[in-house]
């Protein structure tokens, strides 16, 4: 179905598709019937800039909102979203990941952000981890971290996988540079799957 932005990025919670729709905010879609999606409601923060992906984790959806930071929506309703609480991180929040009561927000030139979302409604910054180029796309498995890390400027990118043991002081435990720029990274099994631009698909092993 079509939506009213630009469709960026997209969480499956239960029947609900949330998707981070980039000038228009949020949409949540009801996918019970995968053939025929309805949109059931829309949360559109318009006086800020681009949504470009979103989480969800219980009753709320992180969204990762360009220079307007972390925003946390309350998604109970999913006829009636509403915004609780929020961050204003100090970069470009591309991307984001929720594990228990931490958010990670890939922040482009500001690196990995670690945010506390235990009290929703007052979430702040708890640590964080500067990546050597450009943090745009992050993805969490087994306890680790993976970020797609770039530079339009230098043209290089690679993976950063990152232990987040202690999650609010994340620490590199290895890297892998590629021949492109690198802007997104599912990780799973085992496995990273790494977009590296003109490069193409890397699909590396971490075990």
């Amino acid at each position: 179905m079509a939506t009213s932005g630009w469709a960026f990025g997209v969480a499956i919670s239960g029947e609900y598709a949330y998707v981070a729709d980039y000038t228009a905010g949020l949409a949540i879609i009801h996918v019970a019937d995968p053939q025929h999606p309805q949109l059931v409601g829309s949360y559109d923060l318009a006086e800020l800039n681009y949504a470009y992906d979103v989480a969800v984790s219980g009753d709320y959806a992180y969204l990762a909102y360009d220079t307007s930071g972390l925003r946390v929506v309350s998604v109970s309703n999913p006829a009636s979203p509403q915004e609780v609480g929020f961050v204003d991180t100090p970069g470009n929040a591309l991307s984001v990941t929720v594990s228990g009561s931490y958010a990670y927000v890939a922040d482009r030139f500001a690196g990995v952000r670690v945010i506390d979302v235990s009290a929703p409604a007052a979430p702040f910054e708890a640590g964080f981890y500067d990546t050597p180029d450009t943090a745009e796309q992050v993805s969490l498995d087994n306890g680790y971290l993976y970020v797609a890390d770039s530079s339009y400027l230098s043209g290089r990118g690679g993976l950063r996988i990152l232990s987040i043991a202690n999650p609010i002081a994340p620490v590199l435990l290895g890297f892998y540079d590629t021949l492109g720029v690198s802007t997104g990274v599912a990780a799973a099994g085992g496995q990273a799957y790494l977009a590296d631009g003109w490069a193409d698909l890397y699909v590396l092993d971490y075990w």
